[in-house]
């Protein structure tokens, strides 16, 4: 796990537990953060993996925890700096989700690229025997001339 993301995660948690202190009237705030801390450690574990499998089961996993974090955001029972504190992580998140993107992205070039590569020979081999075939065809037509001209003399 990259410091990066410990760091998120101990934001995380002062957040659990500045929101775990307040009074019961949070109790629905609560709830919410309590499975965002919850979608986050599932997150943070997933994220060991780097398969494309796993990468769109992060991103799923990152958007659940924004929508989450919005609804936190918006709710008008926490303080500034616990608004401010989620923000701070939902810019995290979406870093996160934009690098989880990128890699994705590049791998999926990759391997276009490696599938394009026997289409491009097979795309030469075709041009070779066009080529073959139209000497071959302008070969025909030249001996089809001197029969004809023949005949014509005879």
């Amino acid at each position: 796990m990259s410091s990066k993301e410990k760091n998120l995660n101990s934001k995380e948690k002062n957040l659990s537990s500045k929101e775990s202190n307040s009074s019961s009237s949070k109790s629905n705030s609560n709830l919410k953060d309590k499975n965002l801390s919850s979608s986050k450690s599932n997150l943070s574990s997933k994220e060991s993996n780097s398969s494309s499998k796993d990468n769109s089961d992060t991103l799923e996993g990152i958007r659940l925890l924004i929508e989450s974090a919005d609804c936190l955001r918006f709710n008008s029972k926490i303080t500034r700096d616990e608004r401010l504190e989620i923000e701070k992580l939902v810019l995290d998140l979406r870093q996160k989700e934009r690098l989880i993107l990128s890699e994705s992205n590049k791998e999926i070039s990759r391997i276009v690229k490696i599938s394009s590569l026997p289409l491009e020979e097979l795309s030469k081999r075709i041009r070779d025997k066009s080529a073959k075939l139209s000497v071959l065809a302008k070969e025909t037509e030249r001996i089809n001339q001197i029969i004809k001209n023949l005949i014509k003399r005879v």
